[in-house]
Parts: structure tokens; sequence; C-alpha cells
């Protein structure tokens, strides 16, 4: 496998990706312009040998009163947390079915969270995991890398109403959990 970023030409793949695992509706190419074209925004991918798109994931920088909203810690708190330096929020992360399961997206995760560690511009991070049908599929992965658990929250994607879940057939249900890693 190969990690590096994702680039415009690769939004095709990215909207198939997103539909599959995801639903309709719960990506647009105008959001994902935005993410690949912003600084604020780090869109790392895994790459086939061939160089085709097989993940993704994506962080972007927030502020302590957003993050204060989605976290419901006090925005001072996780300035504090922060040390001084800039909030992120894991915004999604997204793996082609031929490739879950045998290490792509826990090798994408590491090789993120070790470039952003390494910038030092980063002080915390936060992270709303997909619950449905009982399961978290990234939970593991997060714990293995020292998130913390924070609470849940019930049907966080509802307000989505162009969003089509896979899961549940029309507008999402699903619980998420809520993580968050000093860095």
């Amino acid at each position: 496998m190969n990690y590096n970023y994702v680039h415009q030409e690769d939004i095709p793949v990215l909207m198939e990706m997103f539909d599959e695992n995801l639903g309709k509706g719960y990506m647009t190419k105008e959001k994902m312009m935005h993410y690949i074209t912003d600084k604020n925004e780090l869109f790392y991918a895994a790459r086939r040998e061939d160089n085709t798109l097989c993940g993704i994931l994506l962080f972007g920088e927030e502020s302590a009163e957003t993050l204060a909203e989605q976290t419901k810690l006090p925005a001072e708190k996780l300035l504090h947390m922060a040390a001084g330096k800039k909030l992120l929020k894991c915004r999604s992360m997204c793996i082609a079915k031929d490739c879950q399961k045998n290490g792509v997206g826990r090798e994408l995760f590491q090789t993120a969270l070790t470039e952003i560690k390494a910038s030092n511009k980063y002080g915390l991070i936060t992270s709303l995991l997909w619950e449905y049908n009982g399961t978290v599929p990234a939970e593991k992965l997060h714990l293995d890398n020292n998130f913390k658990f924070l609470y849940r929250l019930k049907m966080p994607w509802y307000g989505y109403e162009d969003y089509h879940c896979i899961v549940c057939g029309g507008r999402c249900c699903c619980d998420g959990l809520q993580y968050i890693l000093k860095l």
C-alpha cells in the first residue's frame, strides 16, 4: 500500500466509496472539493499498488466553540487540554469494501496520526464513531491509539435530510460514540 493525500481526480472514486460504505448523500462533490483544497483539512489516502484509491481518512481543524458543542466539553477545557495548539476533528474514514479487514484502515490511521503528532501543531483530536447494529467498526482502532470514550450521542446524523443511510434504509437513526485524544 501507498499512503499519501487525496487529489481532485480522486473525487469519482471517493463518491462511490462513500455511497457504498455509508450511503447516498453522506458526502457531496462540493464538500470533497472543499476538503481537498482547504489548507486546514488533512485528507489522507491509501492507494493500491496501481495507485487506485482504496481508503481515505479526513481530519479538519475546528474552533474550540464548535468542538465544545460537539463534545459537550467546555471550550476552555478543550483549549487547556490542547495546551495552546490547534484542535482537530476526525471528520470521516472510509475503506473500499475489498480492502476492509486487512489492515489498510489501521495503517492509514497510524500513518496519519504519526504525521499529525510530528507536525507539533495539534493538541487534541475528537472523533465521532458510527454505531450500527450494536457494532462500532472503528472503536478498537481508536482505543488502540489512546482515544478515550466521552459519551454516546443519539442519532447525530438524523438531521442530514439528504443522507440515505445504508443501514437504516432512509434517514440515519444510528447512534454515535464520541472519543477524544490529547496529543
